[in-house]
């Protein structure tokens, strides 16, 4: 009981790093946006920002996976979902689109907000069991 609580612990930790990391990164972008830093710096917090993401989606279901959770499959669908529409925002990047980094900016502000404060908080809240 010990062990699982101390895990449980470090997992919450990591999700709040995780996130907070996450909202930092989208303040960059948007500010880089509207000081207008050039396509070049906008491009590489994007960038960031989409990896930082990543990780954090894979550390979440690694740490689901590792506790046996039962709400593993229906997360990994709503990462699916949200991974989808990252690459699609990627691709719009390659081009080299503010149009790309606007979408990128909108989408984590609604959607990504959303999971991270939402969805989030349901993994939080089975893994406090």
């Amino acid at each position: 009981m010990q062990f699982s609580r101390a895990r449980n612990a470090r997992i919450r930790a990591i999700q709040d790093r995780d996130h907070a990391e996450i909202r930092r990164m989208q303040r960059v972008l948007h500010d880089s946006i509207i000081e207008g830093v050039g396509m070049e710096k906008i491009i590489v917090c994007s960038k960031q920002l989409i990896e930082a993401t990543l990780a954090h989606f894979e550390s979440e279901e690694r740490a689901m996976d590792e506790e046996s959770l039962g709400s593993l499959n229906a997360h990994q669908e709503l990462h699916a979902e949200l991974i989808e529409t990252l690459e699609d925002i990627s691709k719009d990047l390659e081009k080299r689109s503010i149009g790309g980094a606007m979408q990128l900016m909108r989408f984590f502000e609604g959607r990504m907000a959303h999971h991270l404060k939402i969805e989030d908080a349901i993994f939080e809240s089975e893994i406090q069991g």
